[in-house]
């Protein structure tokens, strides 16, 4: 999947493959813990996914 992702992003940024970098993470709308939220019966909210293609040669 990631491979994918980069070769798609140097297609429409027309840069070379080996200067893109991926990273995915997740952002918690709320502040609770899960060990929190499991303790204390609160409901989490879902992440917020967050993807950033970035070029490491500029």
């Amino acid at each position: 999947m990631y491979h994918t992702m980069l070769e798609e992003s140097a297609k429409l940024l027309d840069v070379e493959l080996e200067a893109l970098a991926v990273d995915y993470t997740g952002l918690r709308e709320d502040n609770a813990s899960y060990y929190y939220a499991k303790k204390s019966g609160k409901i989490r909210k879902s992440l917020i996914k967050l993807t950033l293609v970035v070029n490491v040669k500029s």
